[in-house]
């Protein structure tokens, strides 16, 4: 949309429109009414579970617990390159589930507000706002200088 802004209206239309979606965007996480399955990340598995032994990568971990979980329902087969995972961010020891597993309760909304918060901020700000900006947070600075004294 921002491509299609012809006259200064048309660009200040636009911003405001980017504006609202960032804010109902972070409302609708906040209030668990985004479907699990839209926050959930997939990657390819490069190879497979049993050869990573120090260094384990998150997908590499959601994927571990979901051949866990296969296995104590009689499924032996585990996860291989080529093999695609998809899990969420959760709160918790691991950090991640794989989407199979988790429940939108699970969900670390301060991983995916962070997420959010750096996805807008490359838009809003060449527009002249951060996230932060368009969800009212207020800034420390801003308690003890108003804009008068920054004169």
């Amino acid at each position: 949309k921002l491509g299609e802004a012809k006259t200064e209206k048309d660009f200040e239309s636009v911003k405001t429109e980017i504006r609202n979606i960032a804010k109902e965007s972070n409302n609708r996480l906040k209030e668990d009414k985004v479907p699990i399955e839209k926050l959930a990340f997939k990657m390819m598995m490069s190879k497979s579970t049993k050869m990573y032994k120090t260094t384990i990568p998150q997908h590499v971990r959601a994927a571990k617990l979901l051949e866990e979980y296969n296995r104590k329902n009689g499924d032996t087969e585990g996860m291989k390159a080529g093999d695609i995972i998809s899990f969420v961010k959760t709160i918790g020891n691991e950090g991640v589930k794989p989407l199979k597993l988790a429940k939108i309760r699970d969900i670390d909304k301060k991983k995916y507000e962070e997420i959010m918060r750096s996805t807008f901020d490359q838009l809003l700000g060449p527009l002249g706002y951060s996230f932060d900006d368009v969800l009212g947070v207020t800034k420390l600075e801003d308690l003890f200088w108003n804009s008068d004294s920054k004169k």
